[in-house]
């Protein structure tokens, strides 16, 4: 198996041919465990941004030849540029994939044995999407629900972040002196003349 993450053709999401993902595996010795994946957006968009979204693929499970796993996503969350946690709208549910939960508390979890690639591989697919125009980073967890207690080697796929800028809308302030600028991250204080930027 390979070293991940990694970006492989392990999965064709019901795609044909099959596209690049970033596959997550891992081996856990107890169903406790979990991997957490966290994108964060770069410093430089300073009101975040929005519209985030991105597909998992091959969330499954396996009870038969030595494959003992149930895929479960939880803790599926964003965070704005001020802080606040923003929940995710799930869609785009294949088949073996179950959906519970609402708002912060959403969980994604494998019900039955699929395919990594071919016609049917797109029965393992969710798309999590945030519909905010702030978002500084989302996150979720990946792991096995408890049906066994040593679960086996277990992945999957993700595959196509799309997100939208933000525009920096500029600052305008008026006095009786000309116009001035400045960017909505720069702090002004006014005085009884020209304004005057702080950095």
């Amino acid at each position: 198996n390979p070293q991940t993450p990694a970006i492989t053709r392990a999965f064709d999401g019901g795609f044909s041919p099959g596209p690049n993902t970033l596959e997550l595996a891992a081996n856990y010795t107890t169903n406790t465990q979990g991997l957490t994946v966290t994108i964060t957006f770069a410093a430089g968009y300073a009101s975040g941004v929005g519209d985030v979204s991105f597909s998992l693929f091959d969330i499954d499970f396996a009870n038969a030849s030595g494959n003992t796993y149930q895929d479960l996503v939880r803790s599926i969350s964003g965070t704005s540029a001020t802080g606040t946690p923003i929940s995710s709208t799930i869609t785009g549910l294949g088949s073996v994939v179950s959906l519970a939960g609402s708002g912060l508390s959403q969980t994604l979890t494998g019900t039955a044995s699929n395919t990594d690639t071919g016609p049917t591989s797109g029965m393992g697919n969710a798309t999590i999407t945030f519909n905010a125009t702030d978002v500084r980073s989302v996150t979720f967890t990946y792991g096995s629900t408890t049906m066994f207690a040593n679960p086996t080697y277990q992945h999957i796929g993700i595959h196509n972040i799309t997100y939208s800028v933000v525009p920096e809308v500029n600052m305008m302030l008026r006095t009786s002196s000309p116009r001035w600028r400045c960017a909505p991250s720069t702090r002004v204080r006014s005085f009884a003349g020209n304004p005057k930027a702080i950095a």
